[in-house]
């Protein structure tokens, strides 16, 4: 379920304020310089993921930064993993299968990223129960 997350950053970056003086890969960073953090670069860091760009979800570690790290991290991150966890568990037991049924739509954004519209076939098992 971690790697739909990895795999999917909703937001492409946060932007905060350096709080201290601090070197990073040799660049200075003065305390009160602005700060960017691209989400999705960092969850398809080869460093820390190999094959990033494999979509794998038996991936371990899986050290994502989908829902942000530290006093910043998403309030709504257990609720989220929840409620991918239960679709997934329904889309197993009932036996649904999906085909796409036309091209993706893309959300024009520069901050957030996903999907206005997804279109698919769904096929429930005939003896899902």
């Amino acid at each position: 379920m971690e790697e739909i997350f990895r795999w999917t950053s909703t937001n492409a970056y946060v932007q905060r304020v350096a709080t201290r003086d601090v070197e990073l890969h040799g660049q200075l960073i003065r305390a009160g310089d602005p700060v960017t953090l691209w989400n999705a670069s960092a969850n398809r860091d080869e460093e820390k993921f190999p094959n990033p760009d494999r979509f794998d979800v038996r991936r371990t570690p899986n050290r994502h930064i989908a829902f942000g790290v530290g006093v910043h991290r998403c309030i709504g991150m257990g609720a989220a993993q929840m409620e991918i966890a239960l679709l997934l568990k329904e889309i197993v037991r009932r036996g649904i299968t999906f085909e796409p049924a036309g091209p993706p739509a893309r959300l024009r954004s520069n901050f957030m990223l996903g999907l206005t519209c997804l279109p698919v076939h769904a096929t429930v098992a005939q003896d899902a129960s």
